[in-house]
């Protein structure tokens, strides 16, 4: 290795790095230097003096916790090491996400900053035709809730309740199943009411889901046939509430969609799809 020669003449506070060390100047000698503010402020910020890269590729930035609404940006102007120097370049901030469609538990992974959790409870079913001039009400879309957190605040692992029914994060963020489309008998009236949708609890952001659609039995087109609709589905945040039908019951189209209602005598409504947790790990 070469010998260090340090600058003639230097002014206070100057930095010197050389192999992969730096010194700051005091006015009488070259002392150890270790920046102790941020090292990159993006958006027309600057990157403290003496800093050197550790390796190929490696980035650095601040400090990207994010704990708020909106989430960040999915990238960002930042500096990026090729091995020897620090050339400028796109940081990217994309989240790694987790999915849960069954229940299970998140672990939380070594660095991370922060977390956006997305709970979605299941849809609620169809109604049934039971006879008489009703057919069955849509299902309810679930509920969500939106949960932002800090990682220092959440535990080593959360238990995940995910699919049909209520799903939660832990006692964090719940959502509950949207309600069952109503069903009449042979008495019942016209018109059979969609079921409720979902709410949802313990979120930063908590949203109620679509309620179902009523199922009309009418006879305004013609007087001697009545026509049957099955009321649809109510969507949740994702959408997917099952279609109108005139026959069987369609099921939820998509996470927390509710199932529609049935023409059918005594045929099921349209199942409710399942819910979902969403788990977005900022580092």
């Amino acid at each position: 290795m070469a010998a260090i020669v340090f600058p003639t003449s230097p002014a206070v506070n100057q930095v010197f790095t050389a192999n992969n060390t730096s010194w700051i100047w005091d006015g009488t000698a070259w002392n150890a230097y270790s920046p102790t503010s941020g090292n990159l402020v993006f958006n027309g910020g600057t990157l403290d003096a003496g800093i050197v890269s550790t390796g190929s590729n490696s980035v650095l930035v601040t400090d990207t916790k994010f704990i708020g609404i909106p989430p960040p940006p999915a990238a960002g102007l930042g500096l990026i090491s090729n091995g020897n120097a620090w050339v400028s370049g796109v940081v990217s901030f994309a989240p790694s996400v987790q999915t849960f469609n069954a229940s299970g538990t998140w672990t939380k992974p070594a660095g991370l900053k922060s977390v956006k959790v997305t709970v979605v409870g299941g849809g609620g079913n169809g109604g049934t035709q039971r006879g008489g001039a009703a057919s069955g009400g849509g299902g309810g879309g679930g509920g969500a809730a939106i949960y932002y957190s800090d990682a220092a605040t959440l535990a080593a692992t959360v238990a995940v309740t995910a699919g049909a029914g209520t799903n939660s994060f832990g006692t964090l963020a719940s959502a509950t199943v949207g309600g069952v489309g109503g069903s009449y008998t042979t008495t019942g009236p016209t018109t059979s009411f969609g079921g409720t949708g979902g709410i949802g609890s313990g979120g930063t952001i908590n949203i109620g889901g679509g309620g179902g659609g009523g199922g009309i039995a009418s006879s305004a087109f013609s007087t001697t046939v009545t026509y049957y609709l099955g009321g649809a589905g109510g969507s949740s945040i994702l959408g997917g509430g099952g279609r109108a039908s005139i026959a069987g019951g369609n099921p939820g189209r998509n996470y927390g969609g509710g199932g529609s209602g049935t023409t059918t005598l005594s045929a099921p409504g349209g199942a409710g799809a399942n819910g979902i947790v969403i788990v977005e790990e900022f580092y």
